[in-house]
């Protein structure tokens, strides 16, 4: 008697489905940028005579972290305040010649009505009336060069006390203030160094909250929006969503995309971390490998399950990919004419004149993933063994 013959089966590796929720997201290594930051320096060139923070402190808004050599600054404050209590007592004593000389111009005035009215009655001659006239003008011209002298004192005070301003607001630049609160990161000079704009003196950043940002390529920036949700992919967990993109190019074109964390956070400035921006979020579908989709001759899509030890095709629609996961949606077969088998998992499959048709999934669905090394290929209602 003849040995049987034993049936040739391919053996494959499987998963099962499950229902869950998946995001379609890209990933990006973003780097964490403290909310501001500021490098402080000198507006005026001068010696360093104090730098009273370190590195690691606390600073509040408008604190002093560093003061100049004054002595120079304060001589010229000194001499502004005199230049300007002189030009206001010349001012005063050109007002006091004003008023006294006012009070000629009227005198004369009154002295020449009288000198031509006695003269049109006959009781005083031509020639005093024509020198009381000649003094009115000499008396009305010192008069308007006094006016002059006037204006050009108050002008002269205006012009002392703006230097007055000027000395003591670069006196005031004397005195280095931090322009928010925050902590110093880089403590740059040291008393008895010079100080100048070029020449920063302390850093200091406001780390009360952060941003974290990221370069897009061209390409992709169409996909994203203000307001995507983004994850971090390790380390911090907090919610997070895209607060501003940047409205130009860089010079490798990419595009700055920038969040906003909450307050309070615990971060280090200058470290980078990956992030995913969620593109799109699929809740309550169907999920396998994405190594389980097979391309149909059709042009579609398929995925073998596993029923009784044999293969049957299951035509779906791929909704999303992200990670080696996808969330499917079933074509469902046309089932006229044919008659529905049910596997021990609670797949139907069809099942005609010994050839199986197609399948749909459900939850607990084994089905067939391609491994490292694939497989060549699995035809519907091929014998396949499940390897371990």
């Amino acid at each position: 008697a003849m040995a049987p013959v034993q049936e040739s089966r391919t053996v494959v590796s499987t998963a099962m489905v499950t229902r869950g929720d998946l995001e379609v997201s890209r990933t990006y290594l973003a780097r964490i940028e403290s909310w501001q930051a500021a490098g402080l320096r000198s507006q005026i060139i001068s010696r360093i005579a104090d730098i009273s923070v370190q590195e690691g402190d606390l600073v509040s808004r408008g604190q002093i972290v560093a003061v100049l050599d004054t002595a120079d600054l304060q001589a010229r404050v000194r001499g502004a305040q005199a230049a300007v209590a002189r030009s206001r007592m010349q001012m005063q004593a050109v007002s006091a010649t004003l008023g006294s000389q006012e009070k000629t111009v009227e005198f004369r005035n009154h002295e020449l009505e009288r000198d031509i009215l006695l003269v049109r009655e006959g009781a005083l001659a031509q020639v005093v009336a024509e020198t009381s006239a000649d003094r009115l003008d000499d008396v009305q011209g010192r008069l308007d060069a006094l006016r002059k002298t006037i204006q050009a004192a108050r002008e002269e005070v205006t012009i002392r006390s703006r230097e007055l301003e000027q000395a003591r607001a670069t006196l005031a630049y004397a005195r280095i203030r931090a322009p928010f609160a925050g902590k110093i990161t880089g403590r740059l000079a040291d008393p008895g160094d010079m100080a100048g704009p070029n020449q920063p003196l302390v850093t200091i950043e406001d780390q009360h909250r952060f941003k974290i940002c990221f370069e897009v390529p061209q390409s992709e920036m169409t996909a994203l929006d203000q307001g995507m949700r983004v994850r971090f992919l390790s380390g911090a967990d907090f919610p997070l969503t895209i607060s501003r993109i940047h409205p130009a190019l860089n010079q490798d074109r990419t595009v700055t995309v920038e969040c906003d964390t909450p307050q309070g956070v615990d971060l280090i400035a200058g470290s980078t971390v990956p992030v995913a921006v969620i593109l799109h979020r699929f809740e309550n579908e169907l999920l396998l490998p994405e190594a389980a989709l097979v391309p149909a001759p059709d042009g579609g899509t398929t995925v073998f399950a596993v029923i009784n030890g044999v293969s049957v095709p299951c035509p779906v629609t791929v909704m999303g990919r992200d990670h080696g996961m996808v969330a499917v949606d079933i074509i469902v077969p046309e089932s006229s004419g044919k008659r529905m088998a049910t596997g021990s998992t609670g797949t139907a499959g069809t099942v005609h004149a010994g050839t199986v048709h197609a399948a749909t999934l459900g939850v607990g669905t084994t089905v067939v993933y391609s491994t490292y090394l694939g497989w060549n290929r699995l035809a519907a209602g091929e014998p396949v063994e499940v390897q371990p």
